[in-house]
């Protein structure tokens, strides 16, 4: 697996709040990481 920066998630979760959604994630050691997206739906 490569190591990336990091740098995109913080991008993301930038672009993320400012349409009022959130970014959470939990991690396991040796297991891998859940990344958990929370946009808003403004439905008109």
């Amino acid at each position: 697996m490569t190591q990336g920066t990091g740098i995109g998630l913080n991008i993301a979760k930038s672009h993320i709040e400012n349409i009022g959604g959130t970014i959470t994630f939990k991690s396991q050691e040796n297991k891998g990481s859940t990344f958990i997206l929370t946009i808003p739906n403004k439905a008109s």
